[in-house]
C-alpha cells in the first residue's frame, strides 16, 4: 500500500471510504505519511517496526480510530486520540507515562521493554475502562501505582522489574484473571492475595519466595500457578484446598518431599523437576486426575505406584532410583512418555500399550527386541544405546500399527530379523493365505519383504504333500492352483503319506487327536491356524483336556526338529501354564535345543507365559 522511497498510498479516492485496516509496518519510515489521514473510516492502524519518533496530533481526526499498533519504534511521547481502545507501544524510547494514556478510554495497553520506573499518574485519571497492562521489561519497583488506581484490571503483566512484594492492596484488583510477576524480586506476597476471587492464573517464576501465604487458598478460581526458581523449601499442602487447580510448577525450588494426603483432586500437571525430593507419597486416589508428573533432577529413591493410574507422562531422569513402581491394576495403560534417563532402574513392569516417547540412555534397562514389540505397541522414538537395530525395530513396530498385526503375530513376524529364522515367518504367511486371511496375507507379506528377507515361495520344499483336514475358507480349485505353481501337491487321505498336513476350522477333537497321533509316527511338520485349539477346541468343550495336553506333550518330547517346532506352535496358541509338564518340555527345549530356530521359540513362549503369571 506504501512505496518504501516516497511514502505515499495509493489506494484511488474513490476507495478510501471502504479502508479500515492499514498496515504500514517495516517499511522504513521515520514519520506517519499525512495520506492516512484521508481515510475517514480506519479503524485499525498498524506502523510497527519502523523508525517513527513521534505520533502526530492529527490522528485524533480519524474518528473511528480504535486500535494503534506502533511497537519497535522510537516514540517518546503519545498524543490525545480520544478513541482509542487498544494502543500497542512496546519496544520504544518511553521513559515517563505520557498524561494522555490516563485520559484515553483504552481497554488494553502495551508498554512492554521501555524504560518505565514509575506508572503512578501525575493527572487524574478519567477513565476505568483498563482491562489489560503489559508492562514487561522496564524498571518498575512498586505494584501501588496499579492497585490503588486500575480496578478493573483482569490481565497484569509485569515480568522482568524491579518489585519487591505484593503488598496487602492487591486486594482492590477484585477483577484481576491473570497475574504475571515473573523474574522480579518478591520475597513477600500478602495474605490479601486471597481476596482475588476472580484470579485464574497466577506465576511467580524467577523470585526470592521463601513461603507462601496460606490465604492463597482461598483463591478459589486458580487454575495455573508457577511457582519455579524461588527458595520454597516446604511443599505448600495446602492449595490442594483449591478447587480448580490444574496445573502446578515448581521447578528450581529446595523441596525435600511432597506428602499429598487431601486435596489435589483435579492436579492435570505437577512440575517439581530440580529440586531435592527424596520422597513422594500420595495417598489412594489423590491425584486422581494427574496426567503429567515431572520428576527429573531429583534424590528420589524410590517411587509409590498408588497414584499414577491415568499418567500420560513421567519423568524421573536423573534419579539414584533403581525399582520402577510395580504394575497393578493397569496404572500405566494411558502412558504416553516415560523418561527414566541417568537412573538405576534395571527393567519395567508389565506392558504400555500407549507408550509413544521412551527414553532410557545412561541406564541398566536394556530392553530386547521381543519385549519391546511385546510391550510398546505403539513405541516411536527410543532413545538409548543397544544391542541391536533400534531403528529396524521401531520401523517394524509401525508397520504392524499399519497392518493391524496382532502381538503373537508380531512375535512370529519378526523372526526375520533373526538369522536363518525366515522360514517360520513364511510358514506364517502361507497359513494366512490357505486360510483365506487376505488382509494379514498381504501385512504380513509386506513387512517380509520390507525387512529384505529373500521371498521363499515355499518353504517346504518341492514334491511336498499337502493333505487338507476339515473346512477351509479359500477358493479351493484356485489354492490348488496356486499351490500346485510351487512344487506342492494337494492329496486327499492320510494313505498317500502326505509330507505336511492343513489343519482346517471343522475338525472334531477326535480327528485332531487321529491327525497328532500320525504326525509323530510320521515325523511331520503342520501349518496350523494360530487360535484353532482355543477357538475349535478349547472353547467348544471349555475345558482343556487330558488328551490334548498328552497330544502336545508328546509334539514337544519328540527326537524331530520339525515335531518339536510344530508343537511349539501350538503352545503358541494355548493358556500352556495349565500343565507343568508342558512348561518343563518348553523349558527343556529352551535349554537343550538342537535347534537355534527350537531355542528361541520356546523361549518366547516361556517369556509370554511368564508375563500372564
Amino acid at each position: 500500500m506504501t512505496n518504501k522511497t516516497t511514502h505515499t498510498i495509493h489506494v484511488p479516492v474513490g476507495e478510501r471510504a471502504a479502508i479500515t485496516r492499514m498496515t504500514l509496518a517495516f517499511q522504513g519510515l521515520r514519520e506517519i505519511p499525512q495520506e492516512v489521514l484521508a481515510f475517514p473510516n480506519l479503524e485499525v492502524l498498524d506502523i510497527s517496526h519502523n523508525h517513527i519518533s513521534a505520533i502526530p496530533e492529527a490522528l485524533a481526526q480519524l474518528p473511528g480510530l480504535r486500535m494503534l499498533i506502533a511497537s519497535h519504534n522510537r516514540i517518546t511521547d503519545v498524543p490525545f486520540l480520544p478513541h482509542l481502545e487498544y494502543l500497542e507501544l512496546n519496544h520504544n524510547r518511553i521513559t515517563i507515562v505520557p498524561p494522555s494514556l490516563y485520559q484515553m478510554p483504552l481497554k488494553a495497553l502495551n508498554l512492554a521493554a521501555n524504560r518505565i520506573e514509575d506508572f503512578r499518574p501525575k493527572t487524574k485519571i478519567k477513565t476505568q475502562s483498563l482491562v489489560s497492562l503489559n508492562l514487561e521489561d522496564n524498571q518498575i519497583t512498586s505494584l501501588h501505582g496499579f492497585i490503588h488506581y486500575y480496578k478493573n484490571l483482569e490481565v497484569l503483566k509485569l515480568d522482568f522489574n524491579q518489585i519487591g512484594s505484593i503488598p496487602k492492596g492487591i486486594k482492590n484488583l477484585s477483577k484481576i484473571k491473570t497475574l504475571m510477576l515473573n523474574y522480579n524480586r518478591i520475597r513477600k506476597i500478602s495474605s490479601q492475595i486471597g481476596s482475588c476471587k476472580h484470579l485464574t492464573h497466577l506465576s511467580l517464576i524467577g523470585n526470592k519466595i521463601r513461603r507462601l501465604p496460606e490465604e492463597l487458598a482461598q483463591a478459589t478460581q486458580l487454575h495455573r500457578l508457577d511457582l519455579s526458581g524461588n527458595n520454597i523449601s516446604e511443599f505448600p499442602a495446602f492449595l490442594g484446598r483449591l478447587p480448580v487447580l490444574l496445573s502446578l510448577r515448581m521447578t528450581d525450588n529446595k523441596l525435600s518431599k511432597i506428602d499429598i494426603r487431601s486435596g489435589f483432586t483435579i492436579l492435570s500437571e505437577l512440575n517439581v523437576n530440580r529440586n531435592k525430593i527424596t520422597s513422594f507419597t500420595a495417598l489412594p486416589n489423590r491425584l486422581s486426575n494427574l496426567r503429567t508428573l515431572l520428576l527429573a533432577h531429583n534424590k528420589l529413591r524410590c517411587l509409590s505406584g498408588d497414584f499414577v493410574f491415568g499418567l500420560k507422562k513421567l519423568t524421573l531422569n536423573n534419579n539414584p532410583i533403581s525399582d520402577f513402581p510395580p504394575e497393578g491394576n493397569g496404572q500405566f495403560q494411558r502412558l504416553y512418555e516415560l523418561n527414566i534417563a541417568r537412573t538405576a532402574i534395571k527393567n519395567l513392569p508389565g506392558s504400555f500399550p500407549e507408550l509413544q516417547l521412551l527414553t532410557i540412555s545412561r541406564t541398566p534397562y536394556k530392553p530386547t527386541s521381543l519385549q519391546l514389540i511385546t510391550y510398546f505397541p505403539m513405541l516411536k522414538v527410543l532413545d538409548g544405546k543397544l544391542p541391536y537395530d533400534k531403528d529396524k525395530t521401531l520401523r517394524f513396530l509401525a508397520q504392524c500399527r499399519q497392518f493391524g498385526i496382532k502381538r503373537k503375530e508380531r512375535i512370529l513376524l519378526f523372526k526375520p530379523t533373526r538369522a536363518g529364522a525366515a522360514q517360520w515367518s513364511y510358514t506364517t504367511l502361507y497359513h494366512a493365505l490357505a486360510l483365506g486371511n487376505k488382509s494379514a496375507a498381504y501385512a504380513y507379506a509386506h513387512i517380509l519383504k520390507s525387512l529384505s528377507i529373500p521371498f521363499v515361495k515355499n518353504p517346504f520344499g518341492r514334491n511336498s504333500r499337502l493333505l487338507i483336514i476339515g473346512k477351509t475358507r479359500f477358493n479351493y480349485p484356485v489354492f490348488k492352483g496356486k499351490i500346485e505353481e510351487e512344487g506342492i501337491r494337494i492329496i486327499d487321505d492320510l494313505q498317500q503319506q502326505p509330507s505336511h498336513i492343513l489343519l482346517g476350522e471343522a475338525l472334531d477333537e477326535v480327528a485332531f487327536t487321529a491327525a497328532l497321533q500320525y504326525a509323530e509316527m510320521a515325523k511331520l511338520s503342520f501349518l496350523n491356524q494360530r487360535d484353532f485349539f482355543k477357538k475349535f477346541l478349547v472353547e467348544r468343550s471349555n475345558k482343556w483336556t487330558k488328551r490334548m495336553a498328552d497330544n502336545l506333550e508328546r509334539l514337544l518330547r519328540n527326537d524331530e526338529i520339525q515335531n518339536q517346532l510344530l508343537g511349539l506352535k501350538m503352545a503358541l496358541s494355548v493358556d500352556v501354564s495349565k500343565e507343568k509338564s508342558i512348561i518343563e518340555a518348553i523349558e527343556r527345549l529352551e535349554s537343550n535345543g538342537e535347534s537355534r530356530e527350537v531355542q528361541k521359540l520356546a523361549e518366547d513362549i516361556l517369556f509370554l507365559n511368564q508375563e500372564k503369571t
